[in-house]
């Protein structure tokens, strides 16, 4: 094999998984029923339609097939486990439920150029994720129409995709922010796997650690000696309800966010002193906060609470009566 043939072999050749456990059609109908044509069979067993290929600003070319399998071209498991996740962590911002990657998700793929097609093989060991995806290789049988009707699915313009695949390179460009979204990824997938608990307190700790660091930021900002600037930076003293309540009175936040902060943390509080499970509702909303939080450090630095008062837990806990 000449030296031109192994690098275009190589530009063929990638690392992928699919979304999992919220599914991702991508069609240009959005409205999804199982006669559409697009929960159907594959064309051959482990092959998959591909709807987009689409290189990213940060360079990466990355496509995703007609039932969610997301291919990055690079055969390096570890880094295309990174990026995968990344990718999987931005779904989430965008609505796309999604489980964190483990290596045993990781499969391999080859693209067809001449068909459009990739043929998938997966890497060794068990995954749910990938035994369901493969569920759609068994034409006409149960596990096809488990798949197939399956309700934990929308439809994805590849335009769509490819706005959300583009802003993965933002966060690609901001190290902070990226392991911020990969541990709400991790907290989303205890909230998929109904560990509430851990998800809530995976949500908090997002929370608190904004805080803390919006009030370090402060700190540094004022005219003061540095011993002034590290006592008020002892968190041995200044905890989140003293951050809370600092913001409150320097204007930084409103007294909706206030409650729902200071509701949150007492929540917390239970959860590990008094061993009280949130429910589920509590769960979500706390992680999506987080969320909240972590895109507004990226989109309105100046504004960091902003559209926290529009978290169903203001209503869910009566928190405008306080």
């Amino acid at each position: 094999m000449s030296k031109k043939d192994k690098v275009n072999e190589d530009e063929l050749n990638g690392t992928g998984a699919f979304f999992y456990p919220f599914l991702v059609v991508v069609t240009e109908n959005s409205h999804l029923n199982v006669l559409s044509e697009e929960l159907q069979e594959p064309p051959r067993p482990r092959t998959r339609v591909v709807r987009l290929i689409h290189k990213i600003p940060t360079g990466e070319k990355i496509l995703i097939t007609d039932d969610g399998f997301v291919g990055v071209f690079n055969t390096n498991k570890e880094s295309a486990r990174y990026l995968l996740n990344t990718i999987f962590a931005t779904g989430v911002t965008f609505g796309i439920g999604s489980e964190i990657l483990t290596s045993q998700d990781i499969c391999y793929f080859t693209y067809d150029d001449t068909q459009k097609y990739i043929l998938i093989s997966n890497s060794h060991g068990p995954s749910e994720r990938t035994m369901f995806a493969f569920q759609r290789d068994e034409a006409k049988g149960e596990p096809f129409y488990q798949w197939q009707e399956f309700k934990a699915r929308a439809g994805y313009h590849p335009e769509m995709i490819k706005k959300i695949l583009d802003t993965v390179s933002d966060y690609i460009n901001n190290p902070s922010i990226r392991q911020d979204l990969l541990l709400l990824l991790e907290g989303y997938t205890l909230y998929y796997r109904e560990s509430y608990r851990g998800a809530y307190l995976y949500g908090w700790m997002l929370i608190e650690t904004f805080l803390t660091k919006l009030w370090e930021e402060y700190v540094q900002s004022l005219p003061r000696s540095n011993n002034d600037k590290d006592s008020l930076m002892d968190n041995r003293s200044w905890t989140s309800y003293h951050h809370i309540e600092m913001f409150t009175a320097l204007g930084k936040m409103d007294s909706l966010v206030r409650n729902l902060l200071h509701a949150l943390r007492r929540k917390r509080n239970n959860l590990v002193h008094e061993k009280r499970d949130p429910d589920k509702d509590e769960a979500f909303w706390c992680l999506r906060l987080a969320a909240t939080i972590i895109l507004n450090k990226l989109r309105t630095p100046s504004e960091p609470f902003s559209k926290v008062n529009d978290n169903k837990l203001i209503e869910y806990w009566d928190l405008k009566n306080e």
